[in-house]
């Protein structure tokens, strides 16, 4: 991410393992072939290949870039050449310890008579205190700036364990899961939902997938080809192989005022390994402590910059996991009685169980013949769902990264990149399921039939998803100033089949072609019966940015740091579900649409960096966008901070953003109309079909159908942050964070109620007949709703130990979520979340990382809090008997440890052993329909061993 956006205001702490113990700086003169890009990432290179130290002040570097080195130089020299007319100098404080500063301005002759020569003063605490170290943990290290900002570099994201890039955003403090690859996981009793299959996606601060911005090297991700709901896409971190990412920032709060549209809950962007001048191979393999859910991912990546300067770069990685099946884990089923809890297991069985309408117009039920299911104490014939789901999807993945930088001139570079993604997915659900309607005489006959189509088979979706991304530009300086042009172009192709969905027209009973169990069906017939069907989707999006930066003028207490930039981006989406799904001939399977939509963005942006005294300092950013179809929109940011103490920074920020309606939400088709029973009050009265009149209002059966809403608004959103940093020392530092985020205008379905208690709103809604009977509610979404969420991060880093015992460096990363309140409509009851409803309040990552020669290792233990089963706040389902006499109405807390091992003693390899949830922790969670497991927080896999080997050429 451009660091001067992110405003950085910490001090970074730039050191190569090997020389970090290095007691002198040498003195010769070495080749440096440095590339050009941002001051801050060039001088971390230059401290990585000398084995120095550099410390800085973020904000000193915000908005500054430089041409980089080709030649000969002394350390010296070096950093001279690299700070050379940005009014910055270096200081070395140690012998291999450098410190950039303002260049003082000369001092007049009055001053020069009080000058004193004397010894260097050691440096303050603030100038050594919260940094950030290049082997730090998977937390942010007490970040200065004025808002918060997480980094994971690359040790650490190799020393994490952790396989995929979702899994490790989503081990992050406050991380909420917005889509999890395996859709049937959490809900194996559910009928088979299409949707966002495949992809995985994770949000910041709980406000959706739609409010956090997820950048690659800076430049938006094309949306998932298929989308999530009704609603929209999300960004699919599937498409971004963990191996081919050198480091991921992580801005907690709204950043509308720079990246506009999507950003109002936080941005999250990757940057991937560019700049690398050797050849490395690794190769890792690893399984279940059962013996399954093995996996294989191979790398190589190699980068070479010739003596005229151009620098090329290929990384290729292969993944290959095994799916992991219900039925391989004891603990996943419906049947929970196990934890004290009831057989959920459905009555929907092979072959089925009958109901019969006794006199007294009650229900009966009996197993049919030839159960092929369990029965139950009371005689009927179950299915255990969850035997068939999938707990973890088999994949195989291919990628290519491919890097061409070349000198134009001698402070111009040129550019392109080359991305591609293939991965294929495979899952399965238990199989379809219906209430078969019979032909009765009397109470001795049944009226129905509750089956599940086993002999059809599971229900199995394959995935195929194709990302492909091209970007090209330039980059260079003039004067003082920094500029990038850059042009890039996406597309997210997705190619889904589903097998195993019956069609809704063939289940008449008299249908002679299927027995219902009595005789296997023929390969024609399952055919017939349960056709393959086909989603294509296809997402784009093409932009073209350019962004100076630069000292634009000077303050009494310094330099002003300005970055400004505009842009064009164009986004389109389209969908293809094949004629079975559009006829909507499916069970329990709704009508999907063709849809071909996009749309143009523009945007222009300035974010002033602005040292009003020596110890305080302001920032002040303005994005103004225009999205078709609506209005120009201004996105304000403005931020403060304060040193009042060497070891003690206070902070604080406040910003707007908006998010504009997706494609989605705006072109939805009207879903088909299904009979609903509503009451009605009689203000909106009277409805065509009365089944029960009641004082005020009467109970009617209505048809209800929804669509999108082409006069929607933006949704709105201001975030207001105030945080502390305290570092005592270089070793030590703490920080907290305090936020508070209000979404107004947000977009959602008025519920009937809702609708009906305010006619006056929604007069295009209401459908009459001829006489003014109520028949029809023809919904659509509106800017009804409203979300306010606040909590607060507390981060804390220690460094300690010795040469003989080795260095260890402890960190700790805490979210606690204080508020977390919907409103679906004005003047409606508050739903507060936090603490339900799969939303702990209490997240939190703690790591330990230990280094001694040729060792290192690290453990990382992630916590998870307790949360209610109950959907909100005195929602009013009220917890069962049976679990609240257990304890059981809340999920209890837990923790997942990591551990991992590293040697490199062998010149060019090294060996990693990882234990991914060493305690073997199985899932607890209290929901009988979920199958005791919850997919967003829970490990399926259980003790996980993996061994990656990794060659240098």
């Amino acid at each position: 991410m451009r660091a001067n956006v992110f405003v950085l205001a910490g001090m970074v702490f730039l050191s190569h393992v090997c020389g970090a113990f290095a007691s002198n700086v040498p003195a010769s003169r070495h080749a440096y072939r440095l590339p050009g890009g941002e001051l801050a990432g060039v001088l971390g290179e230059l401290a990585e290949r000398s084995g120095i130290q550099i410390l800085f002040e973020a904000k000193l570097l915000a908005g500054r870039r430089s041409a980089g080195l080709d030649g000969d130089y002394s350390i010296e020299s070096a950093l001279a050449e690299l700070l050379r007319g940005s009014g910055l100098e270096a200081v070395a404080v140690t012998p291999n310890t450098f410190v950039v500063k303002r260049t003082p301005k000369p001092a007049t002759k009055a001053e020069t008579r009080e000058l004193h020569v004397t010894s260097p003063e050691p440096v303050r605490p603030t100038e050594l205190s919260t940094v950030t170290v290049k082997d730090a943990s998977l937390q942010r290290l007490a970040v200065q700036g004025v808002m918060p900002v997480t980094e994971i570099t690359r040790e650490q994201i190799d020393s994490s364990g952790y396989l995929t890039l979702f899994d490790l955003l989503k081990a992050q403090p406050g991380m909420q899961v917005a889509n999890q690859p395996e859709a049937m996981a959490s809900a194996s009793d559910s009928s088979f939902k299409t949707g966002a299959s495949g992809a995985a996606a994770v949000a910041l601060r709980w406000l959706g997938s739609k409010s956090t911005l997820f950048l690659v090297d800076g430049r938006r991700i094309a949306g998932y080809g298929l989308p999530q709901d009704a609603t929209g896409t999300v960004s699919d971190l599937n498409s971004i192989p963990l191996a081919m990412v050198e480091r991921i920032e992580i801005l907690r709060d709204g950043a509308s005022a720079i990246y506009g549209s999507d950003a109002v809950a936080g941005v999250v962007n990757l940057i991937l390994r560019h700049d690398f001048s050797s050849a490395e191979f690794s190769q890792s393999i690893g399984q279940s402590s059962r013996g399954d859910a093995a996996t294989q991912q191979s790398s190589f990546l190699w980068g070479k910059r010739t003596e005229s300067g151009i620098g090329l770069l290929l990384n290729v990685a292969y993944l290959h996991g095994d799916p992991l099946l219900g039925d391989r884990r004891s603990w996943y089923t419906l049947d929970q009685r196990r934890q004290g809890l009831l057989d959920a297991r459905s009555q929907y069985s092979f072959r089925g169980n009958y109901l019969y309408l006794n006199k007294d117009n009650t229900l009966r039920r009996a197993a049919a013949p030839g159960c092929q299911g369990t029965l139950s104490d009371d005689g009927l014939c179950l299915l255990d769902g969850a035997r068939y789901t999938t707990l973890q999807n088999g994949k195989v993945g291919k990628s290519l990264l491919g890097r061409v930088e070349m000198p134009l001139g001698e402070s111009t570079r040129v550019y392109a990149n080359l991305r591609a993604n293939d991965l294929h997915q495979s899952q399965q659900a238990a199989p379809s399921a219906a209430t078969v309607l019979l032909p009765f005489e009397s109470d001795q006959d049944p009226v129905a039939l509750l089956y599940s189509f086993n002999d059809i088979g599971p229900v199995r979706e394959t995935t195929d998803s194709n990302l492909l991304s091209v970007d090209t530009g330039a980059r260079g300086s003039v004067g003082n100033w920094s500029w990038n042009l850059d042009a890039s172009a996406q597309r997210n192709r997705v190619d889904d089949r589903i097998d195993g969905l019956v069609r809704s027209n063939v289940l008449s009973f008299g249908e002679e072609s299927y027995s219902f169990g009595e005789v296997p069906p023929s390969r024609a017939l399952r055919d017939a019966m349960a056709p393959q069907v086909r989603r294509k989707g296809v997402t784009t999006l093409n932009a073209l940015s350019l962004e100076a930066s630069g000292a634009a003028f000077d303050l009494p207490a310094g330099a002003v740091s300005t970055t400004a930039g505009v842009e064009i981006r164009r986004e389109g989406i389209e969908q293809q579900p094949d004629e079975t799904l559009t006829a909507g001939k499916l069970l329990n399977q709704p009508a999907e649409y063709v849809q071909s939509f996009d749309r143009n963005a523009s945007a222009a942006y300035v974010m002033f960096e602005l040292p009003i005294a020596e110890r305080f300092d302001a920032s002040l950013a303005w994005r103004q966008e225009k999205t078709a179809g609506f209005s120009s929109h201004g996105s304000p940011t403005f931020g403060l901070r304060w040193n009042p103490l060497d070891s003690l920074i206070l902070r604080a920020s406040r910003s707007s953003g908006f998010r504009a309606p997706t494609l989605f939400e705006l072109h939805q088709p009207r879903s088909v109309a299904a009979a609903s029973s509503v009451w009605v009050p009689q203000s909106a009265g009277p409805c065509e079909r009365e089944l029960v009149a009641s004082e005020g209002r009467s109970l009617c059966e209505l048809d209800v159908s929804t669509s999108g809403n082409l006069s929607l608004r933006p949704e709105k959103t201001r975030t207001t942050a105030f945080g502390a940093v305290w570092a005592p020392s270089s070793t030590f530092s703490l920080s907290l964070d305090v936020y508070r985020s209000v979404r107004n205008d947000e977009i959602a379905i008025a519920s009937p109620a809702y609708v009906l208690d305010h006619p006056e709103q929604f007069g295009d809604i209401l459908q009459r007949n001829g006489t003014g009977q109520l028949t029809a509610l023809r919904n659509k979404l509106a800017n009804l709703a409203q979300t306010t969420t606040s909590g607060s991060d507390l981060d804390a880093r220690w460094d300690f130990g010795s040469e003989n015992v080795g260095r260890f460096q402890l960190t700790l990363g805490l979210n606690y979520l204080d508020r977390l309140d919907r409103r679906v409509a004005p003047g409606v009851a508050t739903a507060r979340s936090a603490g339900y409803a799969d939303t702990p309040r209490l997240t939190g990552v703690s790591s330990l990382r230990w280094t001694r020669g040729d060792w290192s290792g690290a453990a990382h233990l992630r916590y998870v809090g307790s949360y209610s089963l109950e959907p909100y706040a005195e929602a009013g389902t009220g917890c069962p008997e049976y679990k609240n006499v257990q304890g059981k109405c809340s999920i209890p807390p837990f923790s997942l440890l990591n551990l991992n091992l590293t040697y490199g003693g062998v010149p060019r390899w090294a060996f990693t052993l990882s234990v991914n949830n060493a305690l073997d922790h199985t899932p607890r969670y209290y929901d009988e329909a979920a199958a005791g497991f919850n997919a967003a927080f829970d490990d399926a896999i259980g003790r996980y061993y993996a061994l990656r080997v990794t060659h240098r050429f």
